[in-house]
C-alpha cells in the first residue's frame, strides 16, 4: 500500500511512502500454529524498498500432563537502509516455555552495522554474506503468572552497546482484566542511578 508519509531513520515523516507486505499461516492440532510474514518499505514509489521486516513464528501443540512444555518460538530479521553508510541488521530469537501454571520467554537481539558505496544496489534484506561491526546486544527474560483475572509478570533485560555501560532494565507489572476492561500498574528500573519509576494505565470499554 502507499500511504501520505513516510517516517525516516530520525523519525521524520519526509513524504509519501510505499509499503508491501505478505503473510502466510498454517494451523495445525492442538493450537499448533506456523505464521511467515514479511514486510518492505520505501519512501516512494521511485525509490527501492530500503526497509524490511521478517518474521517466522511457530506456536507449538498444547501438550498436557508434562510439567515443562515449550510455548513458541520466534525469529525475526530487520534491515534499515535508508542511509547507505550507516545500513543496519537486526536479528531477534525469541523462545517461550511453560512451567506448571507461570509462563515464561527469553529473547535475544543482536545489531550490526554495514556499509555499502554510492550507486550500490542494496538489497532490502539482511545479508549474512557482508561484513558487520556488532553495534548492541539485547538479552531478556520474563516470567509471569496468571491467576483468575490477574496476571503477575517480571522482567529482567540487560542491553550492551559497544562503547557504552551495559544497562540492566527490570520491572514489575500486575494486570486485571474484565470483559469491560482493564487495569495495569508497573514499577520499573533502567536509570543507572537505580531510580524507581512507575506506569499505572486503565481501560473501559461498554459494548451496546
Amino acid at each position: 500500500g502507499a500511504g501520505m508519509y513516510y517516517s525516516g531513520e530520525n523519525g521524520v515523516a519526509t513524504g509519501a511512502g510505499m509499503r508491501i507486505g505478505g503473510k502466510f499461516e498454517w494451523n495445525g492440532k492442538k493450537n499448533m500454529r506456523l505464521s511467515l510474514e514479511s514486510r518492505l518499505r520505501s519512501e516512494s514509489i521511485e525509490h527501492p524498498f530500503d526497509r524490511s521486516v521478517s518474521k517466522i513464528s511457530f506456536y507449538f501443540p498444547v501438550m498436557r500432563g508434562y510439567l515443562v512444555t515449550p510455548s513458541r518460538f520466534m525469529i525475526s530479521l530487520e534491515r534499515d537502509a535508508v542511509l547507505y553508510e550507516h545500513i543496519t541488521d537486526t536479528v531477534t530469537a525469541l523462545f517461550g516455555l511453560k512451567v506448571g501454571p507461570f509462563r515464561s520467554a527469553f529473547k535475544t537481539e543482536l545489531t550490526g552495522i554495514t556499509r555499502a558505496q554510492p550507486g550500490d544496489f542494496i538489497i532490502p534484506y539482511p545479508n549474512p554474506f557482508q561484513e558487520h561491526d556488532l553495534s548492541e546486544v539485547k538479552a531478556s527474560g520474563e516470567l509471569s503468572w496468571p491467576v483468575s483475572i490477574v496476571t503477575l509478570k517480571g522482567t529482567i533485560a540487560c542491553r550492551a552497546s559497544a562503547g557504552k555501560e551495559s544497562v540492566w532494565d527490570k520491572s514489575i507489572m500486575a494486570t486485571v482484566r474484565w470483559s469491560w476492561g482493564r487495569v495495569t500498574a508497573k514499577l520499573f528500573s533502567g536509570d543507572k542511578d537505580g531510580g524507581l519509576n512507575y506506569y499505572f494505565s486503565w481501560r473501559f470499554e461498554k459494548k451496546f
